[in-house]
């Protein structure tokens, strides 16, 4: 993030669920959202405002199969920038809907993604329509219900 902040002094980190060191909340743009219960209205409420005005979601996993928020974060429009490992590339296409970084991540890795969506502002507008398109047409309940009808119906029919 200080790489970022380095070249966009705007630059705000928000980091959602586990509170960090108190040496990551020292530097300037860092906040705590805390934990944040979807079955609180006031709380999804809140997590869907963070996701669909964040200029990004930053997800630097290590150990998420199939990271729900990656699919809610595209869901409100938000690019998704994660590591190419586990289930992650089925939900984020590479510069389309985000940006993968190599497995295991770095720091580093994710800063320059970062600042490549900062650089390329007409990539990441239509990264932005992108992201939501691609939530609704592939990770619904209606578009995973189809998917699962149309590999189950030449089985039973």
């Amino acid at each position: 993030f200080r790489i970022v902040h380095d070249e966009c002094p705007d630059a705000r980190l928000r980091i959602i669920r586990a509170k960090p060191p108190a040496s990551v909340l020292e530097i300037p743009g860092v906040s705590h959202e805390g934990l944040l219960d979807k079955s609180v209205a006031a709380d999804l409420a809140r997590f869907e405002s963070i996701l669909s005005t964040s200029f990004a979601l930053v997800h630097p996993t290590t150990r998420d199969a199939t990271p729900q928020v990656v699919i809610e974060a595209q869901y409100h429009g938000c690019p998704v920038v994660a590591p190419r490992s586990f289930g992650i590339p089925e939900m984020v296409v590479d510069t389309v809907t985000g940006c993968l970084v190599e497995a295991p991540p770095n720091a580093l890795s994710f800063a320059e993604r970062m600042l490549w969506l900062v650089r390329n502002p007409a990539a990441y507008k239509r990264m932005r329509a992108a992201a939501r398109s691609h939530s609704i047409e592939g990770f619904t309940w209606a578009a995973v219900g189809d998917r699962i009808a149309q590999e189950l119906l030449p089985v039973v029919a």
